[in-house]
């Protein structure tokens, strides 16, 4: 989940996005945020949270941990046919007659 000091947010004079944490390091005494990117001033009450990249944040984690998934199955698979091989290898130290 996208929240706190990660959470990102729009300065309404320019549309720039910055995330809480960056809004709060370029605040100014009185409240208001000039932006980094193009230092136009924003007031505290048209910065707003930014649906957008909270949207398209969302994706991408949802993405990377798709990505990781399939990479730990994939390794599963693999282990399984390390062990199966192992196994084909493995000669007991005892031999028993069948039927025993």
């Amino acid at each position: 989940e996208i929240e706190g000091d990660q959470m990102p947010l729009n300065l309404g004079s320019c549309d720039h996005a910055l995330c809480k944490e960056c809004v709060r390091r370029w605040e100014q005494p009185n409240g208001s945020v000039i932006c980094p990117t193009c230092r136009v001033v924003s007031t505290a009450a048209c910065i707003t949270k930014s649906y957008g990249m909270i949207k398209l944040l969302k994706y991408q984690q949802k993405e990377e941990a798709s990505t990781r998934i399939n990479e730990l199955e994939g390794r599963v698979g693999e282990l399984r046919v390390g062990k199966a091989s192992l196994q084909s290898l493995h000669k007991p130290l005892v031999c028993v007659p069948l039927g025993s």
